[in-house]
């Protein structure tokens, strides 16, 4: 997991989570194993996973602080009418999008953990051109 409960806890001064709280400190584990898990997934086609380096761990905690803090933000204004929650929608959008701007960099390269990508040289591949499969077609014969 890249982040606890505590650093979640911090991004809301105002408010306690407890086991009766309308987000409970057990659903904030929750959905920090499950950001977790979505960073993982996405950046291990790029990175060994999970991520250990210190400088990396900044980034990718960020990242899933971001994305539960939204979780966490649209819960608590979820109960109230369409127009009290205005603010607190957007800035949940802005931390969503910002999450996912980072995470998409990572994988498309435009933003680098510091710490050596990971090669996968080792593994199986069905491109001709990885495997140096040469294609050849002979006229006037069926080769299927």
């Amino acid at each position: 997991m890249y982040a606890t409960n505590a650093n979640i806890q911090s991004e809301f001064i105002q408010t306690t989570f407890s086991a009766t709280s309308q987000v409970t400190d057990t659903e904030i584990d929750e959905f920090i194993v499950l950001f977790s898990g979505l960073v993982n997934q996405r950046v291990s086609s790029r990175y060994t996973v999970p991520i250990t380096d210190a400088d990396a761990l900044e980034i990718v905690e960020l990242i899933v602080r971001n994305f539960v803090k939204a979780r966490v933000m649209r819960i608590l204004n979820s109960d109230q009418d369409a127009g009290a929650g205005e603010t607190e929608r957007t800035q949940a959008n802005v931390c969503d999008k910002m999450a996912k701007q980072m995470l998409d960099s990572i994988v498309d390269g435009s933003l680098q953990l510091g710490m050596q990508p990971s090669t996968l040289t080792d593994t199986p591949s069905s491109f001709n051109n990885d495997n140096a499969i040469e294609p050849i077609f002979e006229r006037d014969k069926v080769q299927w």
